[in-house]
C-alpha cells in the first residue's frame, strides 16, 4: 500500500502538478546557488563586495531550495489551517473542497 504524502487533501487530477512543483523549483534554486558559488570562487574579476554578495545569494538560494519542499509538504498536511501562507507556496485549486465540519475525514478517489 502506498503512503499518501498529501493526506488526501490534493485532488487526483492535480497530484502530478504538485509533484512537479515540489521538484522543479527547488532544483532551480539549488542550480542558481551553485552557479553563484562557482562565479564567486572561480571568476577572478569580481570585486570583494560583489563576491560577498554572491556567497550570501548562494547560501540563501541553496537554503530556499532545500526548505521549499519541506515547508510545502508541511503546509499541505495542515491545510486549511494556514490558508494564506499556503497560497504563496502552491495554488489553491489543487486542493479538494474542504468541509470544516468533518476535519479528520479523508476523501475517497
Amino acid at each position: 500500500m502506498k503512503k499518501d504524502f498529501f493526506n488526501g487533501k490534493i485532488s487526483t487530477e492535480s497530484r502530478g502538478i504538485v509533484k512537479f512543483t515540489l521538484i522543479f523549483p527547488p532544483l532551480i534554486f539549488i542550480l542558481c546557488g551553485i552557479i553563484f558559488l562557482c562565479v564567486a570562487i572561480f571568476y577572478e574579476n569580481v570585486e570583494y563586495a560583489a563576491r560577498i554578495f554572491l556567497y550570501c545569494a548562494s547560501l540563501l538560494s541553496i537554503a530556499a531550495g532545500i526548505s521549499y519542499p519541506l515547508i510545502t509538504l508541511h503546509l499541505i498536511k495542515i491545510y486549511p489551517k494556514h490558508r494564506k501562507i499556503t497560497k504563496h507556496f502552491i495554488k489553491e485549486y489543487v486542493f479538494r473542497e474542504y468541509n470544516g465540519s468533518n476535519e479528520k475525514h479523508l476523501y475517497k478517489d
